[in-house]
C-alpha cells in the first residue's frame, strides 16, 4: 500500500502542477480582464458635447476614446478606467470632471466597448501609451497640467505609462502595490499566485517617476483594502498626498465624498498649475 502511495503521490502533484501551470494564466484572463461589449450611455445623453476619437495602437488595434473640453479647462486629464464595464459606466465620473473644468480624455481598452482585440497586461500598456500619445499629437492641452488619472487596475496602467512619458501629476484611484502585494488580502487565489503571469507592479513603475501623486481611497474597500492603498503611499518617493473618502467602498468614492472629493481632486490639480507658472 505504501509502494502505491509513493509511487501515485508525486504524479498526482506533477499533474496538479502541469494543471495549474496551463489553467490559470487562461482563468486569470477571465477574472482580471472583464470588458462588456455594449455601451448604455454616452456623455450626450447627459448634455456633454465629446467627440470620439479612434486611435491606433502599434499592434494594430484601434480604441475608442471620448474626448470633453468644457470652455475654459484648468486641466487636462487623461483617464484610465479600471478592469470592468467600459466608458458607458464612467458618464457620471466625467460629469463631475466636466463641471469643475476639466478637459477629459478616457478610452477603453482592447475589447472593451468598441475597441477592437482582446485584453491582456501589455496589451493594456500599450494602448496606454497609444491614448497618451494620440492626446499630445492631436488634441490642445494648452499651458495646462497634464495627469493621468488611473482607477483600480487602471492606476497600474498609468503608472506604467508614467514611467515612460512623464505626466505633470498622477490621480491613484482605489490603487495597488502590485497583485502579489494584493493576493494577500485574499486567500483563495494566494495558492494560485505562482502560476500567474500578470505581475501589475504598480509600486516598480513608479519607482523612477518624481511626478506629484494623490492617492484617493475608501476605508470600506473590500477589493483593494485600504492598508494596502497606505503601503502603497507609504512607499512613494516623489511628492505625494492621501486622501480616505469615509464610508467609500470601490467603486462609489465620487458618490460618497462627493463635493469633498472633487474639491480634493481640483486643490490638486491647481497646485500643479503653480508649479508651471
Amino acid at each position: 500500500m505504501l509502494t502505491i502511495i509513493f509511487v501515485v503521490a508525486p504524479i498526482l502533484l506533477v499533474g496538479m502542477f502541469i494543471v495549474c501551470w496551463c489553467l490559470v494564466p487562461r482563468l486569470e484572463q477571465v477574472l482580471l480582464f472583464r470588458p462588456v461589449k455594449e455601451v448604455i450611455s454616452t456623455p450626450s445623453d447627459i448634455g456633454i458635447a465629446f467627440d470620439q476619437y479612434h486611435i491606433e495602437t502599434p499592434d494594430g488595434c484601434q480604441l475608442i476614446g471620448w474626448h470633453m473640453c468644457p470652455s475654459l479647462p484648468v486641466g487636462n486629464v487623461i483617464y484610465f478606467h479600471g478592469n470592468g464595464g467600459n466608458l458607458g459606466i464612467l458618464v457620471e465620473i466625467f460629469q463631475a470632471l466636466y463641471s469643475n473644468n476639466l478637459q477629459v480624455l478616457a478610452f477603453d481598452y482592447r475589447g472593451y466597448g468598441s475597441s477592437t482585440g482582446t485584453p491582456s497586461e501589455a496589451g493594456l500598456y500599450q494602448d496606454g501609451l497609444a491614448a497618451v500619445r494620440y492626446f499630445q499629437d492631436h488634441i490642445e492641452g494648452g499651458n495646462l497640467p497634464i495627469v493621468y488619472w488611473g482607477r483600480s487596475l487602471g492606476s497600474c496602467v498609468a503608472a506604467y505609462v508614467a514611467s515612460q512619458i512623464p505626466p505633470d501629476g498622477l490621480i491613484l484611484e482605489t490603487a495597488f502595490s502590485s497583485k502579489k502585494s494584493l493576493v494577500r488580502y485574499h486567500p483563495m487565489f494566494r495558492w494560485f499566485h505562482p502560476f500567474s503571469h500578470c505581475k501589475l507592479n504598480t509600486l516598480k513603475y513608479l519607482e523612477g517617476c518624481s511626478s506629484p501623486a494623490l492617492l484617493l481611497h475608501g476605508d470600506q474597500d473590500q477589493t483593494v483594502p485600504l492598508e494596502e492603498g497606505k503601503s502603497l503611499f507609504r512607499n512613494l518617493k516623489g511628492p505625494k498626498q492621501f486622501y480616505c473618502v469615509s464610508g467609500g467602498d470601490h467603486i462609489n468614492l465620487h458618490r460618497i465624498g462627493g463635493d469633498s472629493y472633487m474639491r480634493k481632486i481640483v486643490q490638486f490639480i491647481d497646485s500643479l498649475a503653480s508649479d508651471r507658472s
